[in-house]
C-alpha cells in the first residue's frame, strides 16, 4: 500500500512538473515572439505623429525670414520622417525652407530667382482654416480606407485649399483638393 501510495504521489509531482514546465515554455515564446516582431519603434506611423504643427512651422518661417509672405506649405514624409516645405517670396525671389516635424528647427533654406509654378502664387493668410484633422474626416467620406501621405497648404484665385494625397487599397492614390475655410471638395484627381 505504501509503495502505491509512493508511486501515485511520484506521478502526481511528475505531471505537475510537466505543466508548470510546459506553461513557462509558452510563457517564454510569447515573450520571446512580441519581442522579435519586425516593427520599428522609431518610424512614424502616420502623418498626424508630426510633434510640430502648422502654426508652430508658420511661426518659425516668419521668424527666420522676416521679410518673406508665406505662399505655400508642404507636409510630407522623408526618409522615414515628416518635414514640412515651406515656400515664402521676397520681391521677386523665391524662399524655400525645410523644417523637421518632429522638432521646431530650420533643416535647410534654399533661395530661387524665380518659379514658373509659383509667380502667381497668392499670400497664404491662415485665418479661419480648417485643422488637418476636419479635413482628414472630410476626405475619408471620398475615400474609405485611404491613408493621408501629404498634404499642402496654399491659395489660388482668391481660395485658401488643401491638398490631400491619399492612398488606399481599393482605389489607389488619390489627391482631393478641399476648401481650407469651407471644407467643400473642389477637386478629386486619381494618380494611379
Amino acid at each position: 500500500m505504501f509503495k502505491r501510495a509512493l508511486k501515485l504521489t511520484l506521478i502526481g509531482l511528475l505531471l505537475l512538473t510537466l505543466s508548470g514546465c510546459s506553461s513557462s515554455n509558452s510563457q517564454r515564446q510569447t515573450s520571446q515572439s512580441s519581442t522579435n516582431s519586425p516593427v520599428k519603434q522609431n518610424q512614424p506611423k502616420n502623418i498626424f505623429t508630426a510633434k510640430v504643427g502648422l502654426t508652430q512651422a508658420v511661426e518659425l518661417f516668419n521668424q527666420k525670414q522676416p521679410n518673406a509672405t508665406l505662399l505655400q506649405v508642404t507636409l510630407q514624409q522623408e526618409h522615414h520622417t515628416y518635414t514640412y516645405h515651406l515656400i515664402g517670396r521676397v520681391h521677386q525671389r523665391f524662399i524655400k525652407m525645410t523644417v523637421s516635424a518632429m522638432q521646431p528647427n530650420t533643416a535647410k533654406v534654399t533661395h530661387q530667382a524665380s518659379s514658373s509654378t509659383l509667380k502667381n502664387a497668392e499670400p497664404l493668410n491662415l485665418t479661419g482654416v480648417k485643422s488637418l484633422k476636419i479635413m482628414n474626416m472630410i476626405a475619408h467620406n471620398q475615400v474609405k480606407d485611404g491613408k493621408l501621405l501629404r498634404y499642402t497648404l496654399g491659395k489660388a484665385n482668391s481660395v485658401t485649399y488643401y491638398d490631400l494625397t491619399l492612398k488606399s487599397p481599393s482605389v489607389g492614390t488619390v489627391q482631393l483638393r478641399l476648401d481650407a475655410k469651407a471644407g467643400d471638395i473642389l477637386q478629386r484627381n486619381q494618380l494611379h
